[in-house]
C-alpha cells in the first residue's frame, strides 16, 4: 500500500524532526556534563537523535519525488 503525503506535511515532518533533534541534543548535552553516569540515559538520546534524521532522510527523499 502506498501513502502519499502532500509537500506541506512532508515540510512540517521535517520540521518536527528538527525539533526533537534540538531537544534531544538539549538532553544529551545534559546527561554527559551533569550524570554522566546515565549511560542509557545517554544512549537513548543518540538512539532518538539518529531515528528522526532517518525519519528527515525518508521525509527527504518524498520530497525529492514530489518535485520531479
Amino acid at each position: 500500500m502506498n501513502v502519499y503525503f502532500s509537500v506541506e506535511t512532508l515540510r512540517r515532518n521535517i520540521t518536527a524532526q528538527a525539533e526533537q533533534i534540538e531537544s534531544e541534543s538539549k538532553w544529551l548535552a545534559h546527561y554527559i556534563t551533569h550524570e554522566p553516569g546515565e549511560v542509557e540515559c545517554i544512549e537513548d538520546c543518540v538512539r532518538n537523535i539518529m531515528d528522526s534524521c532517518t525519519a528527515i532522510l525518508e521525509n527527504t527523499e518524498h520530497l525529492k519525488s514530489k518535485d520531479l
